[in-house]
């Protein structure tokens, strides 16, 4: 919701794991991560089958956007960054919705090898 009214990189949920661009940065698709790890979780199963998701948490919907990101102004003066934190964990119920960035924690499954 936010990325694709709020942001201004490409942030396509229909895409594909491939990005066809230039440059990496050229080429971005800010849903990425949903799409590897939520829309095509059972793809990402068969392709690695030895990685476990343990953790895909969205986060972060507030300080990003008002910090102005990467490429804009501060929004609020720094002070102000305890309140919107407090703000954020109100919001909290909601990141899966409205979080801008993901936290992704991905387990990787040892074959034991004997000799």
């Amino acid at each position: 919701l936010i990325y694709q009214n709020f942001h201004h990189e490409t942030f396509n949920p229909a895409g594909s794991w491939r990005l066809n661009g230039t440059s990496p940065l050229s080429s971005a698709n800010g849903a990425l991560p949903w799409i590897v790890f939520f829309r095509d979780r059972r793809k990402f199963v068969e392709m690695f089958p030895n990685l476990t998701v343990n953790l895909f948490k969205a986060h972060t919907p507030l300080t990003y956007l008002l910090s102005g990101g990467v490429s804009y102004r501060q929004l609020l003066p720094s002070f102000t960054y305890s309140a919107v934190k407090g703000v954020e964990w109100l919001l909290s119920p909601l990141n899966p919705l409205i979080g801008m960035h993901y936290t992704i924690e991905l387990r990787k499954q040892l074959r034991h090898k004997c000799f």
